[in-house]
C-alpha cells in the first residue's frame, strides 16, 4: 500500500515540477519579448529624432518611457498608445517578436 501511495505522490510531484518548468520557460519567453519590443521602440524613437524626454509630449513620462525601452512589461493600453504615437498597427509593431509555443503531443497539461 505504501508503494502505491509513494508512486502516486511522486507522480503528482513530477507533474507539478513539469508544470512549473513550463511556467518558468514561458516567463522567460515573455521577458525576452518585452526586451525586444523595448529595443525596437528605442530604434523607432531614434529614427524619428526623438529623445526619451521628447516622449513627454506624447503623454509618457521620461521614467515610464525608459522602463518601456528597458523591457518592462506594458499593458495593452500602453501598447495602443505607442502604436498611435508611431502611427503603426499593433500587428506590425509586434511582428516577429513572439511565436505561439508548439503543443506537446500529449496535449495541454492542466
Amino acid at each position: 500500500m505504501l508503494t502505491l501511495w509513494l508512486h502516486a505522490f511522486l507522480h503528482v510531484v513530477f507533474l507539478h515540477v513539469e508544470s512549473y518548468s513550463s511556467y518558468v520557460a514561458g516567463q522567460a519567453e515573455h521577458e525576452r519579448v518585452f526586451r525586444e519590443l523595448g529595443a525596437r521602440l528605442k530604434v523607432m524613437r531614434r529614427k524619428r529624432g526623438h529623445s526619451q524626454e521628447d516622449m513627454l509630449s506624447f503623454g509618457f513620462s521620461t521614467r515610464h518611457w525608459q522602463q518601456i525601452e528597458a523591457g518592462r512589461p506594458i499593458t495593452l493600453t500602453t501598447l495602443l498608445r505607442i502604436c498611435d504615437v508611431f502611427e503603426v498597427t499593433p500587428e506590425k509593431l509586434l511582428r516577429g517578436l513572439y511565436a505561439v509555443p508548439a503543443k506537446s503531443p500529449a496535449g495541454p497539461s492542466a
